[in-house]
């Protein structure tokens, strides 16, 4: 799973400055940067208020107002010269993942890339100090089944437990992630918000009995692009889906392709076993150093170097999660 190209994807989406400047309270974080009036973040220029009330006096832009005016020698500072500082900070981003349950998901290797995929977004949006919510889509409708969150480990349990079957109502998904979005938004007017689309697309009953599936899945995108939402769609299909693309550019959004590949490579169930029982051997090896020629003797290395790289991955995700730094 390349992880840093899923990465450089949301960043990308979200990288964009708030040109208008953020007055209220907002959610720190470490994603996405705005311009806001308050004592967090960097000072980078100065306004004049646009109310009597002020948080950050910018000292000298002030006295340099007052002595434009001054006479006499002596400056009097009135309240038109109050020059207020503007400073530049991160701020914690709203993202709402749409996950398809359907059937059509069921695949071994598709679900193995799904979760692939959903792990290493869990991973970022944990330490980007982001809050995440989740809604499936299956049958007929979609739900919210994980309001805004900022407890990955919520997510990364539900998505454990997750259950696949039935039709694809995709248009309903992504109807109900905007609806999930807005109102999120309606309360925290100045948060950034993404809504990230995960889908084999497939998609094959519309939110209408009758009604043109393709139709709906365009007017509701039109819908995401009218409300200035960007959208990251993850296309889990193997062989690649148009209609996953199409949605990504209806909605001016990214497309992001998971490679499966690896996956593919080592869905032989004989070969899942061999590294299964590899990995119990090499973890007993690590408290019982006397275990280790017994090991080395009968293994394919190749086998032996992949259960290291993950052990090696494993343990760089705890480190990010558990916020230890030690090797």
């Amino acid at each position: 799973m390349a992880t840093n190209e899923l990465r450089k994807a949301m960043d990308e989406l979200l990288k964009k400055k708030s040109r208008r400047i953020v007055t209220g309270t907002v959610r720190s974080g470490r994603r996405t940067e705005i311009i806001t009036v308050g004592k967090q973040g960097k000072y980078i220029r100065y306004r004049t208020p646009k109310s009597g009330e002020m948080s950050d006096l910018a000292l000298l832009p002030t006295i340099t107002s007052a002595i434009m005016h001054s006479k006499g020698g002596k400056v009097h500072v009135k309240k038109t010269d109050y020059k207020e500082k503007v400073r530049r900070r991160k701020i914690s981003t709203l993202i709402c993942i749409v996950l398809d349950t359907s059937s059509s998901m069921v695949l071994d290797a598709k679900m193995r890339g799904i979760k692939d995929s959903l792990n290493d977004l869990m991973l970022d949006i944990y330490q980007k100090r982001d809050r995440i919510s989740l809604v499936i889509c299956y049958g007929r409708s979609a739900d919210v089944v994980l309001p805004f969150t900022s407890s990955v480990e919520k997510g990364k349990q539900f998505i454990e437990q997750i259950q696949f079957g039935g039709t694809t109502p995709l248009a309903a998904g992504m109807r109900r992630g905007l609806e999930n979005l807005l109102a999120k938004s309606r309360v925290e007017k100045d948060t950034n918000s993404l809504l990230i689309i995960v889908t084999d697309g497939s998609a094959n009953t519309p939110l209408v009995a009758g009604v043109d599936v393709d139709s709906e899945i365009k007017e509701t995108a039109a819908s995401i692009l009218k409300h200035n939402v960007p959208v990251l769609v993850i296309d889990v299909n193997i062989h690649g889906s148009q209609l996953a693309e199409d949605i990504a550019q209806l909605c001016e959004g990214r497309y992001f392709k998971v490679d499966h590949s690896e996956v593919l490579e080592s869905a032989s169930i004989d070969d899942v076993m061999k590294f299964d029982r590899l990995l119990d051997h090499i973890t007993l090896a690590l408290v019982d150093p006397g275990m280790k020629g017994m090991l080395f003797k009968s293994v394919d290395k190749k086998m032996v170097a992949d259960v290291l790289t993950y052990l090696d991955s494993l343990a760089i995700e705890f480190k990010a999660v558990s916020g230890c730094h030690s090797g």
